[in-house]
């Protein structure tokens, strides 16, 4: 087999700028990690949400998001409850200590974002939607 000689003109460049949105969020004050930060974020701002929810929109498989939610258990940052519309799941929920590092973690993340968007042009903007737009239809049968 030839040894492959196109560079990767999508691919590369997502998880290069994961890992630079990763290292900023690792440098911030925030006392978790990039990820935990960011499901904190969401749940605050906007839960609270069934563990499947949680997973589905941060692309976690099963495994890695019940790792995930026991560290931010355990650090009383969130608490797990069953939910009262269908036994069978569990609600995530912040708890008030959870609710301030997530609010600090939105925050940081939006000071990021609105610096990036501050360094381009609309049209800019516009391709980017259409390049994620795209890898999401090209994705979309690999989602956990």
């Amino acid at each position: 087999m030839e040894r492959p000689r196109k560079p990767l003109n999508i691919i590369s460049p997502l998880h290069k700028a994961l890992r630079l949105v990763s290292a900023y969020l690792e440098e911030s004050t925030l006392s978790v990690g990039p990820l935990e930060g960011n499901v904190l974020a969401f749940v605050a701002c906007f839960g609270p949400f069934t563990v499947g929810q949680v997973g589905r929109v941060f692309g976690l498989k099963a495994s890695s998001l019940t790792g995930l939610l026991d560290r931010l258990e355990k650090q009383d940052l969130i608490v797990r409850r069953k939910n009262p519309r269908d036994r069978r799941s569990y609600l995530i929920d912040v708890t008030d200590q959870g609710r301030e590092l997530g609010y600090q973690a939105r925050r940081v993340i939006e000071d990021l974002e609105t610096d990036i968007l501050g360094r381009v042009d609309d049209q800019d903007r516009a391709g980017f939607d259409r390049v994620m737009a795209a890898v999401a239809e090209a994705t979309k049968s690999a989602g956990p």
